[in-house]
């Protein structure tokens, strides 16, 4: 697969995660970007343009700002979308506030993942569960007031994505999440208790969601990293292949700080 076509499966996992995840999105009257936030719930709150502002579109870019402040949220923009002339992006009151690392890996075989004394994983399949899966995740990636439980409720029964639960002996440490298309598995969520970092739970939570969707046919993956998982995904082989910037509008409140920007791995 070229360059260009891992880059495009990249972003558009990002954008299909959020879509999936909106059982009933917020409609804008553009048609080149969309907005990924549920009326009832804070979180997703992202705008995702597919629009390239390479010639600096100034009149594009001034509608994507103004929907951002319109709305409270953030815009996300890979390389490949950002105009050529960067001032552009200040004129229109946008500024950046968080980076993630657009990466792939395709795969032949299964990854080792060798077991680690006491510590297992097991899919979610109970509300019980998801409950449980999700009080890592609030506690650990996103801020609590971002986070409804509701809208992974809804996740739950849809076929796409892929809860997975990792406990120590029987206490609940570590999380991850899969979202899978025709064409690839997206991995998302993948946190660990504050407690328990160290031991390499991120890790095998990471093998363990990759080698169930290799064994159900899939075989390439994407994910979008933080700076901090950066180096644990390129020894798993994962490769780097674009950039993805968040920018806020400079007359949102509180100049976007409101928003969790961590929803990266």
């Amino acid at each position: 697969m070229n360059y260009q076509n891992q880059n495009k499966l990249i972003f558009n996992n990002l954008s299909n995660f959020y879509r999936a995840i909106n059982s009933s999105p917020i409609t804008l009257n553009y048609s080149d970007f969309f907005l990924t936030s549920r009326k009832d719930y804070v979180w997703p709150k992202l705008l995702i343009s597919n629009n390239v502002f390479g010639k600096n579109n100034l009149r594009e870019l001034e509608n994507l700002s103004k929907a951002a402040r319109e709305n409270n949220a953030l815009i996300v923009l890979t390389e490949k979308h950002l105009p050529t002339d960067k001032n552009i992006l200040k004129q229109c009151d946008l500024i950046p506030v968080a980076q993630w690392k657009g990466m792939i890996l395709e795969l032949t075989e299964n990854i080792e993942n060798n077991p680690i004394n006491c510590f297992t994983v097991e899919k979610v399949k109970t509300e019980s569960d998801l409950k449980t899966w999700f009080k890592i995740v609030n506690n650990e990636v996103l801020k609590k007031k971002t986070l409804e439980y509701e809208v992974f409720k809804d996740c739950l029964k849809n076929k796409q994505f892929s809860f997975y639960l990792g406990r120590e002996a029987a206490d609940p440490v570590a999380t991850s999440l899969t979202y899978t298309t025709e064409t690839e598995t997206g991995l998302y969520f993948i946190s660990t208790d504050n407690k328990q970092r160290g031991k390499g739970f991120g890790t095998k939570m990471t093998k363990f969601a990759i080698n169930k969707a290799f064994i159900a046919g899939q075989t390439r993956f994407v994910l979008h990293a933080t700076k901090s998982g950066e180096k644990i995904y390129q020894k798993l082989g994962f490769i780097e292949k674009l950039k993805i910037y968040l920018f806020a509008s400079t007359k949102t409140n509180n100049n976007g700080q409101e928003y969790d920007t961590r929803a990266g791995n």
